[in-house]
C-alpha cells in the first residue's frame, strides 16, 4: 500500500510553500513520523512528518514552489527496512571483477585514437579547469562569507522596501506617563489572568493606544498607491518581534473589535 505525502494546511493566507529542504532521499526507509521535508513560506518554516513507515519517494527537488494539498512524495508501507540494508552489500561485491578496466577501454567514449582526438580532449579538460577556477578564485580571494539566504529573509528584505517606497515614514519619541497603567495592571493581573487564562501585558495597551491615534488621524493609517492615497478603514497592528531566523512581524487584525484578553491571546501565540 502507498501512502501519500501532501503539503499540510500552513495557516490563514499561506497557499504556496517553497521546498527548502529534502531530509530523507527517495529510497530511503523511513518510520513513522520522522521528518522528511522541510518546507519554506514568507511566515513560518514546517517540517513534513512521514505518515507511515515504509520507503519514501520524493517527487520534489530543493527549491520548487508547491502548494497546499500537493503531493510532495509517497510511502510504499508493504517495504521493510532490513531487505533495503541487504543491498549495498551485494554491489560491494559486484563492484570487485577486473573486468571493469577493460570495459571502460572498449567503451571507445574516452579513448583518444588519433592526435586530433588527444587534443580535443585536452581542449575539454580546460574548459572544464576554467569553469571550476572562479568559483575557487572567488572563495579564496575574498575575505568573505556567503550564506544563502532563506526564503523568508528574502521576503522580509523586499517589504522592507515596497514600505519604505510607499508610506511616509516617521520616527518619534516622547515621554508618557504610564502610572496609572501600571497600577493598574497590578491590581487587576490576578483576576485578569484568572478569567482568561493569560497575562495582561502592556503591548495590549499600546495596541489599543495606537489604533485610537489612527482614528484621530486616519492619513497616518494609509499608503500611497500610484497618485493616489489609500486610507484604510480598518486597524491591523503589526507588532515586530526579533527571532533566530529574521524580524518577524505577527499582524493582529480588527484591533478596535478586540479586547484586551483577545489581543493579548494572539500575542501570546
Amino acid at each position: 500500500m502507498k501512502k501519500e505525502v501532501k503539503v499540510p494546511s500552513l495557516g490563514e493566507s499561506i497557499t504556496e510553500a517553497t521546498v527548502s529542504n529534502i531530509l530523507k532521499t527517495s529510497g530511503s526507509y523511513v518510520e513513522m513520523d520522522e521528518e522528511i521535508i522541510e518546507l519554506e513560506t514568507d511566515k513560518v518554516n514546517q517540517t513534513i512528518n512521514a505518515p507511515e513507515s515504509g520507503v519514501l519517494t520524493v517527487n520534489v527537488k530543493v527549491d520548487d514552489v508547491v502548494k497546499v494539498g500537493q503531493v510532495l512524495g509517497e510511502i510504499d508501507t508493504e517495504a521493510k527496512g532490513p531487505k533495503k540494508e541487504e543491498q549495498p552489500k551485494e554491489e560491494v561485491k559486484r563492484e570487485k571483477p577486473k573486468e571493469e578496466p577493460e570495459k571502460k577501454l572498449q567503451s571507445g567514449a574516452k579513448i583518444r585514437e588519433t592526435e586530433e582526438d588527444f587534443l580535443q580532449s585536452i581542449g575539454s579538460e580546460q574548459k572544464e579547469e576554467a569553469k571550476e577556477k572562479p568559483v575557487e578564485q572567488k572563495k579564496e580571494s575574498k575575505n568573505e562569507k556567503r550564506t544563502r539566504m532563506s526564503k523568508l529573509r528574502r521576503v522580509i528584505a523586499q517589504k522592507l522596501v515596497e514600505v519604505k517606497n510607499q508610506t511616509a515614514m516617521l520616527t518619534t519619541f516622547n515621554e508618557v506617563d504610564m502610572k496609572e497603567i501600571i497600577d493598574f495592571r497590578k491590581n487587576e493581573q490576578e483576576s485578569f489572568q484568572k478569567k482568561h487564562g493569560v497575562k495582561l501585558g502592556f503591548m495590549s495597551f499600546f495596541i489599543k493606544a495606537a489604533v485610537k491615534a489612527l482614528e484621530q488621524y486616519p492619513e497616518i493609517n494609509g499608503y500611497i498607491e500610484g497618485e493616489e492615497i489609500v486610507v484604510r478603514k480598518y486597524y491591523n497592528i503589526g507588532v515586530a518581534v526579533g527571532t533566530e531566523k529574521g524580524l518577524m512581524v505577527p499582524v493582529i487584525n480588527d484591533c478596535d473589535k478586540k479586547s484586551f484578553a483577545e489581543i493579548e491571546k494572539e500575542l501570546k501565540v
